[in-house]
């Protein structure tokens, strides 16, 4: 800054991007996360799903 500028302005700008940020993670970070979250879930359910029908078919094989 000139010596006679202020650092107003900057400190302004430096609001701004902490709202725009705080936005960001409220309206996009946040579902994003959800979303992620949501589809590991339900990979590990039918990982689960699939182990466990695998285990069905092998003792039944140790049956027969």
């Amino acid at each position: 800054m000139l010596k006679t500028g202020s650092w107003i302005p900057v400190f302004y700008v430096m609001i701004a991007c902490d709202i725009v940020a705080a936005f960001m993670a409220l309206l996009w970070l946040k579902p994003l996360a959800a979303r992620t979250i949501a589809q590991a879930d339900l990979a590990e359910h039918e990982a689960e799903r699939k182990a466990q029908q695998q285990a069905e078919r092998e003792k039944e094989m140790a049956h027969a």
